[in-house]
């Protein structure tokens, strides 16, 4: 009899309890231990589990049989749904002779279990059609599926996650106790090789005892540590460090412990290394553009398992958002989202096709390669991950070209590189061809030696003298990137300095502009500086009187110091024939630079759109033209005329549009070319035939007019086999988030032809990109 004490008043007061209380009592508190017992350090079987994973010609083999056909098997699996392929989780069958077991999924996934054996008279016997139905195993879920054997009651039961799901009874064939397991089992698939698993397993149990109900359900929610009672062997199978020919997973059993080897996984004549990139501070680019339109991107990378929320970031890219670049401009990112999923993302003239394999995860902690594969033919873009096809997204119907920029490594060109890659990068390769499954299985072998289509191939292990060599054949190494280094500017006998479209300092950043002219001024003599060139675009808006008054203060800051030419772009002028330049007249008047000592003539008396000056650096003569915005053929005429009478001379040219960012000379189908605005215009492609390769003292033609971060270049061969360098260097997008004052400076040398280029900064007081940082072989006329 059990009693309890009440307080009553202020006296303890003992009762009698019922036996239908105290055993309510009993249940409860039991319940309520068993509930703190089972969640104290158990496991989710929802949750993500370190695992390999399985799919065909990937599996592991035992180096030794286990002794006897487990009363018990247990794993842990994900298996994909609706596979619909007949599949082994576990098994050894050979040939039909000897005893042999299998785990199991049929061809319409459902779970099987079967085995066969030699009886003691020689008979063959076997447990046929054994299949579990009613209960789905294939849900791309975390499950433990257990098999017990009851050999006394002729039956099998079946677990999921520690609950009976399934029982059949009446198996007279099943095999004694006792029955060996002739020949080692695999894992993955058995030993005909031709079904395989296509799912994870992340550990596998063989128990000697016909486990209860009780004890599976234990070992459902909680680990073994492989000491139980019962279990003879047991392995936890993980690709953390990634999955070789020479893995083995050790056997957790105690005695007579037997141990899995991966077979047919993945092997690279290297091992499995790279560089890390988990900082916006490591950026890394190519050294040119590709040389063609790539079409098939991989890469061998490792991605932690904790970026919740955030994106694994850019594998090699250039997509740019530096101001406004709205011509025809191809940009390329292939990338990892937030969830992990691969991504190819490609963005020409305002067109965006962006495509993401949903499903897929990369985000594995464990070296894994992935190749998306864009067939414009066939308007598919296929995903593979380590070799095998894993997705393909359909409706892409964007023409690929070849990307604007050099590709980044580990990142982009954003500012402040933001979507810089969370992880590792082993090795990179781009392709022109659309690679196939069994070419790209291939190249996971063997580094590629030169094959058709390979546009670059870099391998991110140790770099020799900074370089990261292209194994290609293209040489177009991979080098450490950043967007501002230090300002180590050449010297030599005398500079000249271009002005790239003032436009955005003098409509938003007058301080910039302002300052730009100072450092000028102030640099004058360290640099020699001979001659400052504008290249049109002075301001943004030329109705603006506030504008053009920022210019004209900025400008006449060099007065007296240095000579200065100044020439009016498109956002100078009304766009119509007449080419109305009032304001710029106005402020950058004929009457004042006609009187300089340094001006050579204009095209039409009184006015300053087209004009030409004569300067004198050492022994160097230079004869100067500053060109509006859209010459006529008549403007070519005179310019013609100009240079022919001065072959002393070495020749610039200054015009607003000429050169595309591409490299490429303006011609009337280009983007924002300049008989797009006026019908009458002549274009690059004509300025370049008509005057600047007629003249072998022509030396040098510079352009702005084409937002474009770096100066694009190209050099041609004039009608006298002078060469002839021709630069755009403008810097009005990077001026349009922030004034930047940037400024291109050519440095001559004494009695060479070496001219050293530099694009600079004087706000931030730093280069823009070591790309910028160049020099150029001038076709010099001496005296």
């Amino acid at each position: 009899m059990l009693f309890y004490f009440e307080e009553e008043g202020k006296m303890l007061v003992y009762k009698r309890l019922s036996r239908f209380t105290v055993w309510m009592m009993v249940m409860v508190m039991g319940i309520g231990m068993m509930a703190t017992t089972f969640s104290m350090g158990a496991p989710d079987a929802a949750a993500e589990r370190q695992s390999v994973t399985f799919q065909p010609t990937r599996y592991a083999v035992m180096n030794k049989a286990i002794e006897k056909i487990p009363t018990t098997v247990e794993a842990w699996v994900k298996l994909k749904p609706a596979v619909n392929t007949r599949q082994i989780i576990i098994g050894n069958y050979k040939d039909g002779t000897q005893n042999s077991w299998s785990l199991e999924l049929t061809s319409d996934n459902r779970l099987r279990y079967w085995e066969e054996y030699v009886d003691a008279q020689g008979v063959k016997r076997n447990m046929p059609n054994l299949y579990v139905t009613g209960v789905d195993v294939a849900t791309n879920e975390w499950m433990l599926l257990s098999v017990v054997r009851d050999v006394t009651n002729k039956a099998i039961l079946f677990y999921k996650n520690g609950v009976k799901v399934f029982e059949r009874t009446g198996y007279t064939t099943i095999a004694p106790e006792q029955t060996p397991s002739t020949l080692p089992m695999l894992v993955g698939t058995d030993y005909r090789k031709s079904m395989w698993l296509n799912g994870q397993i992340a550990e596998i149990r063989t128990w000697d005892d016909l486990r209860t109900p009780a004890e599976i359900a234990q070992y459902a929610a909680a680990d073994i540590t492989g000491s139980e009672s019962g279990l003879s062997h047991a392995w936890r199978l993980s690709d953390a460090a990634g999955i070789y020919p020479t893995t083995t997973f050790m056997d957790m059993a105690r005695t007579n412990p037997v141990n899995l080897t991966a077979e047919g996984f993945l092997t690279y004549p290297y091992p499995p290394s790279g560089a890390s990139f988990a900082n916006s501070s490591v950026q890394y680019a190519a050294k040119n553009r590709l040389s063609s339109t790539p079409r098939t991107f991989e890469a061998r990378v490792k991605l932690p398992k904790d970026l919740q929320g955030n994106r694994g970031g850019v594998i090699a890219g250039n997509f740019m958002d530096m101001g406004y670049y709205n011509y025809d401009m191809a940009f390329v990112n292939f990338e990892v989202t937030a969830n992990g999923e691969p991504r190819l993302y490609w963005k020409k003239s305002g067109v965006v096709q962006d495509m993401v394999f949903t499903g897929v995860d990369l985000r594995q902690d464990r070296w894994m390669h992935v190749a998306l594969a864009f067939d414009d033919a066939a308007n598919e873009i296929r995903c593979y991950l380590d070799g095998e096809l894993m997705s393909v997204r359909m409706n892409a119907d964007f023409q690929p070209e070849i990307p604007a920029q050099a590709l980044k490594i580990g990142g982009d060109y954003r500012a402040n590189n933001t979507q810089y890659f969370k992880g590792g990068i082993a090795d990179v390769r781009v392709w022109s061809t659309v690679r196939s499954k069994d070419e790209i299985a291939a190249h996971l072998q063997t580094e590629p030696v030169n094959p058709a289509g390979l546009l670059g191939s870099w391998k991110f292990d140790a770099p020799v003298n900074g370089i990261y060599a292209d194994k290609s054949s293209h040489s177009n190494d991979i080098t450490a990137f950043a967007d501002w280094i230090e300002p180590n500017i050449a010297k030599g006998d005398h500079s000249l300095v271009f002005l790239p479209d003032t436009q955005f300092l003098a409509s938003t950043y007058p301080n910039a502009f302002y300052n730009l002219t100072n450092w000028i001024k102030a640099n004058k003599q360290e640099y020699n500086i001979q001659a400052v060139m504008s290249l049109g675009d002075i301001v943004d808006t030329h109705t603006s009187t506030t504008q053009w008054q920022v210019a004209q203060n900025a400008m006449n800051t060099l007065d007296g110091v240095v000579p200065y030419m100044m020439m009016p772009g498109n956002h100078d002028m009304r766009m119509s024939l007449t080419r109305e330049t009032i304001n710029y007249n106005k402020y950058f008047p004929y009457d004042k630079f006609s009187q300089l000592s340094y001006f050579g003539g204009a095209y039409k008396m009184g006015y300053m759109d087209n004009v030409y000056y004569y300067v004198t650096a050492g022994s160097k003569k230079y004869m100067i033209f500053s060109i509006a915005f859209a010459p006529t053929a008549d403007i070519l005429r005179w310019m013609n005329e100009k240079i022919a009478a001065n072959p002393d001379k070495n020749v610039i040219i200054t015009t607003h549009s000429y050169l595309y960012w591409n490299g490429e000379q303006s011609n009337a189908n280009t983007p924002a070319t300049s008989s797009k605005y006026i019908s009458d215009a002549k274009n690059a492609d004509e300025i370049w035939n008509d005057v600047a390769s007629r003249h072998k003292n022509v030396v040098l033609v510079v352009s702005g007019h084409i937002g474009y971060p770096d100066i694009a270049k190209r050099v041609d061969t004039g009608v006298h086999g002078n060469r002839v360098h021709q630069m755009l260097a403008d810097a009005q997008g990077m001026d349009l988030n922030g004034g930047l004052g940037m400024l291109m400076m050519l440095t001559f040398h004494k009695d060479s032809n070496k001219v050293d280029v530099n694009w600079y900064s004087t706000e931030k007081n730093k280069l823009f990109r070591e790309r910028n940082q160049f020099s150029l072989d001038l076709n010099v006329v001496q005296p």
